[in-house]
């Protein structure tokens, strides 16, 4: 996770970030990831999501780079999801449709981020004062899609990505807070066990807003302290204008201005060595 600050010189102060507080921000967005995956399993009406647990829940940034992760989920339901962001991204640009507060984003697109045509993500945006600032995203496998063969276990066999079922390419399933009912029809007319499969899909989205409700409060807060920051997947990094802390190696490795303090530099560059260091040379002598 990182923290990205466009504040003036002057401000980077202020802005800086410590590996303690990245810390603490970090578990907070875990602790979100984890409440998304307990509730999908709970609300959920298959056992292939409440005992199986093949299901991803996660939150992402703008871009699509993953912030967070429930731990009970399907590594291959969590691990896709910042492709199913872009996916829907590239889509919904192609198209030239834009994201509001409210929506709900529907996409199972193999050649778009998603994993195949039965693993359908459902993707909440998440705005603070108009600004988007990242995405709640909920993967399931469902047990029907309107394959060419009844499940979502036969479908090896089909020929094209037509024959695996329906496919739905960031699709609002609500827009603006309003639901289409077109598309909800339109999943009860073609999937088989329709009411099991539908039951699926609407705690997945539930699921997902209760992270946007989340990650929108822990994002508010962040904000208040630092209006300039913006957090960013980014491999566990923690960073901050003036710095690049790993939190993992905070107080074994330079970052930032704290270099010059704690490993002062001589008039030559070299950094001067410890009192150790000094006694262990003069024992081998």
């Amino acid at each position: 996770m990182t923290v990205h600050s466009a504040a003036a010189p002057n401000a980077q102060a202020a802005t800086r970030v410590n590996p303690v507080t990245a810390a603490v921000i970090h578990g907070a967005l875990e602790n979100i990831a984890i409440e998304m995956g307990h509730k999908l399993m709970r609300m959920a009406y298959s056992s292939i999501i409440r005992e199986s647990e093949d299901f991803g829940a996660a939150l992402t940034d703008p871009d699509g780079g993953q912030l967070c992760e429930c731990k009970m989920s399907t590594p291959l339901q969590s691990g896709p999801i910042p492709g199913y962001v872009r996916g829907i991204r590239k889509e919904l640009e192609r198209r030239g449709e834009t994201i509001a507060p409210g929506d709900v984003i529907m996409h199972n697109d193999p050649y778009g981020g998603a994993s195949h045509g039965p693993d359908v993500a459902f993707c909440v945006p998440v705005f603070l004062e108009s600004q988007l600032i990242g995405f709640s995203v909920t993967t399931a496998h469902h047990l029907d899609i309107g394959a060419s063969t009844p499940g979502s276990a036969g479908i090896v066999s089909a020929v094209d990505a037509y024959a695996e079922g329906l496919q739905f390419k960031a699709i609002k399933i609500i827009e603006e807070g309003r639901p289409n009912r077109a598309v909800w029809q339109l999943l009860r007319d073609n999937i088989r066990a329709s009411d099991l499969v539908v039951g699926d899909m609407e705690a997945q989205i539930k699921a997902a807003e209760i992270g946007a409700e989340r990650f929108l409060a822990l994002g508010a807060a962040v904000w208040a302290r630092n209006p300039h920051a913006r957090l960013s997947g980014s491999h566990g990094l923690f960073r901050a204008p003036d710095a690049q802390c790993d939190s993992r190696a905070a107080g074994r490795r330079p970052c930032g201005r704290d270099h010059d303090r704690r490993f002062p530099r001589r008039r030559g560059g070299e950094t001067p060595r410890s009192q150790d260091q000094g006694d262990a040379e003069s024992a081998r002598r």
